[in-house]
């Protein structure tokens, strides 16, 4: 087939919008041939049109919805590794376009992003993550967050408790693995930090403040519904969920 002159008569047909007589006359062929070559074109298009690239990701669809049904929020950085595992050997960027639609658009409040020097703030944080089997009983497992604010530098700890001398506990081996102890440390208003509040009026609660008052930083509480002010920590709890713990299990 010559391809070149195939091309011609295509354009001279579909773009020029010239008879097959015409075509022939000023490509001196004949019009047996020209409609041959236009009958190619038609046969190839058709041909194309049936023909459909096989995505890398198509048979572990099913495996991604089944995953997303158990753990809507998985990441995509997390599901991409479940899929490797698997025999997965596409790009991660092909996965995400999936993800994309699958979930839809998830559209977030914005909020004004805060900043801090080196060494001035951390925050910390509980997160929830179900129930593990301790022995022949079952306990609620929580893991303990802190967040440098300035680094984004994050330990973590999980525990079957949050009491105030497991809280406590947290700390000091989060100050262990940091080397050291911030300024201030964001919380939100959890009974092992502070009593009761009322107003602009806090009552700290005073083992906790004796603690602090030995390590010199100073307690710092969110407003009340406002947990985006320690939105540092709260995007380390999604992110450990998503990216670590989400898909696997104890």
């Amino acid at each position: 087939m010559d391809i070149i002159k195939w091309a011609l008569i295509r354009r001279m047909f579909s773009v020029e919008r010239l008879s097959k007589s015409q075509i022939a006359k000023e490509l001196m062929i004949s019009r047996a041939r020209v409609r041959r070559m236009l009958a190619m074109s038609e046969a190839v298009a058709k041909l194309r049109k049936k023909i459909k690239r096989i995505s890398k990701l198509e048979k572990f669809k099913g495996m991604i919805n089944s995953t997303l049904e158990q753990y809507p929020n998985l990441s995509a950085a997390r599901m991409y590794e479940k899929l490797t595992e698997s025999g997965y050997n596409g790009r991660i960027t092909i996965l995400k376009d999936y993800l994309r639609c699958k979930r839809g658009n998830r559209f977030r409040k914005a909020f004004l992003r805060i900043e801090t020097l080196p060494g001035e703030q951390a925050q910390a944080d509980w997160g929830y993550f179900g129930k593990t089997e301790f022995g022949k009983t079952q306990r609620n497992l929580y893991c303990f967050v802190m967040v440098l604010g300035y680094s984004r530098y994050l330990y973590l700890e999980f525990t079957v408790s949050m009491k105030l001398e497991d809280f406590l506990r947290c700390h000091v081996n989060a100050f262990n693995y940091f080397g050291g102890v911030t300024k201030e440390i964001v919380y939100d208003n959890l009974k092992t930090v502070v009593l009761s509040r009322y107003a602009e009026g806090i009552q700290f609660n005073p083992k906790f403040m004796d603690f602090a008052g030995h390590y010199l930083f100073k307690p710092v509480l969110c407003n009340r519904c406002a947990g985006w002010e320690k939105g540092k920590g709260e995007a380390a709890v999604k992110y450990i969920r998503g990216n670590f713990w989400d898909g696997r299990s104890l």
